[in-house]
């Protein structure tokens, strides 16, 4: 009867440890789970950190070009910032450069700017629109620098004479909609997915005055 009385006995506890073992496999399945989701986010995060680097990139490559196109007309007025604002529907933040952007209009959008101011604007219009679509890194001839689905907005507020660059691309998860219009609905039905980065300032219309 001993004997009889033990082997539950055996069995129970046999039991018992095979429940622990199956629940502590359940306790680690989780919590590996859970690390692979935190490691997807931080790589989503640190791709949206990267990609944002580069439209900052983009956007001061733009101003800089803008800038430094001070050639005057000849009543002494610089102009060449005309040629830049490709933006006329800031509603709905297009036309813009970069990604849908006709390639055989990639030049000055003002046809009164001739010249050397013209001739400079066309070269960066052509540029920026080449970095906006990933020409800064190329691996086996194709593009793979820059942003997904960028696209770059120029306008100018004529009332201040303020300019406006803005650089718009496709974020990985969504977040808020931006308030800037830049490539607005250009990444589907959800315009949380789109992010902008812009810039303002005044180029002097111009030039000293002689006493």
């Amino acid at each position: 009867m001993q004997l009889t009385a033990r082997i539950p006995a055996l069995r129970r506890e046999a039991g018992v440890s095979l429940i622990e073992v199956l629940v502590a496999l359940v306790i680690a399945v989780v919590g590996l789970l859970g690390l692979v989701g935190i490691q997807a986010r931080a790589q989503i995060s640190e791709f949206e950190s990267y990609q944002r680097t580069q439209a900052l990139v983009l956007l001061n490559e733009m101003v800089d070009r803008m800038s430094f196109n001070r050639v005057p007309d000849a009543l002494g007025y610089v102009t060449g910032w005309k040629c830049y604002i490709v933006t006329t529907n800031t509603t709905n933040g297009s036309p813009a450069f970069g990604t849908g952007y006709d390639t055989t209009q990639l030049t000055c959008r003002d046809a009164a700017i001739t010249g050397a101011a013209k001739t400079r604007a066309d070269a960066d219009i052509v540029a920026w629109n080449n970095l906006l679509l990933g020409a800064g890194e190329t691996k086996g001839g194709s593009n793979v620098g820059g942003l997904l689905g960028a696209r770059g907005c120029i306008t100018r507020d004529g009332s201040t004479g303020t300019l406006k660059v803005s650089v718009a691309w496709q974020g990985m998860a969504p977040t808020v909609a931006p308030a800037d219009t830049c490539g607005k609905s250009s990444y589907g039905t959800n315009d949380a997915l789109r992010r902008v980065v812009s810039t303002e300032f005044v180029v002097p219309v111009l030039t000293s005055v002689a006493p």
